[in-house]
């Protein structure tokens, strides 16, 4: 393949190791959020994005390269950049819809905690040996 051709697929070399399909925030999910205070701020985080589907080998070979390559690292970092705006821009409104008595100093640092906390949970293994049914015991008890 030239490099021409390469180029007119991928917009950097380090996109062709991190695919081209990329999380994406689901706005519905997010007006629900907002709207609904009975949506859990943590879980409802979690469904504000939408994970494109790869091939679990895919991704775990990914995942590899992207922890020992700096360079796709920051390239990891620099396309979920935008995504993480976004959720942390929806979790400051949520929080200030639910809780206006929040001082505003505190609304933008608990906003990027919840969003923390969900990218955590989106990188959550499911075949973890029972690592999920945990988070569900910890999760029905802030209910």
């Amino acid at each position: 393949m030239s490099e021409r051709v390469f180029f007119n697929h991928f917009p950097r070399r380090e996109d062709a190791f991190l695919g081209v399909e990329q999380p994406v925030v689901d706005e519905v999910q997010a007006g629900a959020l907002i709207a609904d205070a009975r949506i859990p701020l943590i879980t409802g985080a979690v469904t504000l994005v939408s994970l494109p589907h790869v091939d679990p080998e895919i991704q775990r070979r990914r995942a590899e390269l992207v922890a020992t390559q700096p360079v796709l690292l920051a390239r990891a970092h620099e396309l979920l950049g935008p995504v993480r705006q976004r959720c942390t821009e929806i979790i400051q409104v949520a929080l200030v819809s639910r809780h206006p008595e929040l001082p505003s100093e505190h609304v933008d640092r608990l906003a990027r905690v919840v969003v923390a906390a969900a990218s955590e949970l989106l990188d959550v293994d499911v075949e973890e040996g029972g690592f999920v049914e945990s988070l569900r015991t910890i999760l029905d008890h802030q209910r």
